[in-house]
């Protein structure tokens, strides 16, 4: 590491430029390789998956190949992530056929509080007029702001010219949005709501001893949680005898498609070995979920963890509070839980819309 900072200094900076330009294009060439050979079959190009270390991005792409995989295995499923898609968007536009079906990842960034990957999306859908385009179960958000206004009317030109394009919504409050943004209709067919994707994946549950509370708390700006009551909850699980863990779904280091599932699997771990989880992240409360852990969800700035677990409210270990008044009776009455079970079937044939969207059935392989 030391070694590395030191060539950062030495190497000037147009070096640096050619240097990282020469590793994406090594790096990124199966990918074009991959939509070059196979340009005669029937293909679905999912654009946008991570390569930054929030594995909550990374369970929702694990979460939408799996279900492609299961419901379109007559397809070719090829995965661009968004720093190939940023490098390479104008070899894209050669190489993606206008047949090819467009899905783009889902999740927490649409809209202007992550702005890079707003306008990501808004450069798919405007360089690709012609094709089908689905955005996978998604939160959008704008701020009510001048800045927020000024980004909303950007992307509502951007989508609203788009001749097929589709939204999945996986909270109620991006439903309106979702309709503003694409033609205004209040009986819209282009808005589908659907829970998180990553609800898809199920088998996570273990005989893993769990001993300790975990804490997975946000430390970016959709964090509303104050430092004093998180050390406050922190301090009354200390006093109920149990030992503290602090993780997070976010680690600091690039996650490429390879790694993928050694990330996850790691951090599924900590969520296997947890008697409870505390989190105020979306997937924070999802992982529990899969895992079959007993789990006190807050909010973010977003509210897209409340939205998102109106999906999962009958799930008696999951817990969503609007404040931390009563959290002491709701953390003894979790402590209690045992050899719980997660049964996503209810979830799985509310997936089904999205399979409506490509006019086919869903298959939903098990």
């Amino acid at each position: 590491m030391f070694m590395k900072k030191k060539l950062k200094k030495v190497i000037p900076n147009n070096m640096k430029k050619y240097l990282i330009n020469l590793y994406n294009e090594i790096y990124y060439w199966p990918t074009i390789k991959c939509l070059k050979k196979v340009n005669t079959e029937k293909r679905i190009i999912l654009i946008g998956t991570p390569e930054h270390g929030n594995l909550g991005d990374h369970l929702i792409a694990k979460g939408e190949l799996e279900y492609f995989n299961r419901n379109f295995n007559d397809y070719k499923i090829i995965e661009i992530t968004g720093g190939n898609y940023r490098h390479n968007n104008n070899k894209l536009l050669n190489l993606i056929k206008k047949d090819d079906i467009i899905a783009i990842t889902g999740g927490g960034f649409l809209g202007s509080l992550w702005i890079k990957e707003e306008e990501m999306v808004r450069d798919v859908i405007e360089k690709f007029p012609e094709n089908k385009i689905i955005i996978f179960p998604s939160t959008i958000y704008f701020e009510k702001s001048t800045y927020g206004n000024t980004e909303f009317n950007k992307s509502r030109e951007i989508y609203r010219k788009h001749k097929d394009l589709k939204i999945c919504v996986r909270d109620a409050n991006s439903i309106n949005m979702a309709k503003i943004l694409l033609d205004g209709n209040e009986d819209t067919e282009k808005v589908i709501f659907t829970p998180d994707i990553a609800l898809y994946l199920d088998n996570y549950e273990s005989n893993h001893i769990r001993e300790h509370v975990t804490f997975c708390l946000r430390e970016d700006k959709e964090k509303i949680l104050s430092t004093q009551i998180e050390n406050s909850l922190k301090k009354s699980v200390v006093n109920k005898g149990y030992s503290i863990k602090t993780i997070s779904t976010v680690i600091p280091k690039k996650v490429r498609i390879e790694d993928r599932e050694k990330e996850l699997d790691e951090l599924i771990l900590e969520f296997q070995t947890s008697k409870l989880v505390i989190t105020d992240r979306l997937h924070g409360m999802i992982f529990a979920a899969i895992t079959g852990t007993p789990c006190i969800a807050l909010d973010n700035k977003s509210g897209k963890v409340k939205g998102v677990y109106e999906w999962i409210k009958d799930l008696e270990y999951i817990v969503f509070l609007e404040d931390t008044d009563d959290i002491s009776a709701t953390i003894d009455n979790l402590l209690k839980m045992e050899n719980i079970k997660f049964d996503n079937s209810g979830y799985i044939q509310r997936f089904n819309k999205i399979s409506e969207l490509t006019n086919r059935e869903s298959i939903n392989k098990k």
